[in-house]
């Protein structure tokens, strides 16, 4: 059996609540305190590198956001957009907040969603995730998610990740557009 080295991390990501405590005490600032950190979803290799984006190998993906692998945090970016419900969205009794998030989506991006989508998405909180994933992976490939600003972020996003987060300043409609109106 492999020992950890002396010094190495204990857990791969920090919990899930610090996010949120960053966010409450920072305010505007959050984005960029929060773009730092792991959301360990994908299978890992045996020895604890990412596995690549196909998860069986496959070429490496840089874990500092500038690959073309995008890490997101769906709950936030619908802080940045204005579009958090007062309570939560998950869970099989938050329809209604889906529901809310949806209609604001459609708004902002000037979208019409298929019936097939939108009952997706009302009914699964995973589904509604995946879009909200989908939106911020093109406000990534279009420059418009926070990235790493300084030294100090791109040295530990390099080795911690980093997590593509929404411009506040921005509105829904220039991810559609791709650019800026």
């Amino acid at each position: 059996m492999r020992r950890r080295p002396t010094g190495a991390r204990q857990h791969l990501h920090p919990p899930a609540d610090r996010r949120h405590r960053v966010e409450a005490h920072r305010g505007g600032q959050a984005a960029s305190a929060l773009g730092v950190g792991r959301q360990t979803r994908h299978r890992r290799h045996p020895r604890g590198r990412p596995a690549g984006a196909t998860g069986r190998g496959g070429p490496a993906v840089p874990r500092d956001g500038s690959g073309p692998v995008v890490e997101v945090y769906p709950a936030f970016a619908l802080i940045q957009w204005g579009l958090a419900p007062a309570g939560t969205y998950k869970g099989k009794d938050a329809t209604a907040a889906r529901t809310g998030i949806l209609a604001g989506l459609e708004a902002g991006l000037d979208l019409d969603l298929s019936d097939r989508v939108r009952d997706r998405c009302v009914a699964s909180d995973h589904d509604l995730d995946a879009l909200i994933s989908a939106i911020v992976a093109r406000a990534a490939a279009c420059g418009m998610t926070h990235a790493p600003a300084t030294e100090e972020e791109r040295a530990m996003a390099a080795v911690e990740g980093w997590i593509h987060l929404p411009r506040r300043d921005l509105p829904l409609t220039a991810v559609r557009n791709g650019a800026v109106d």
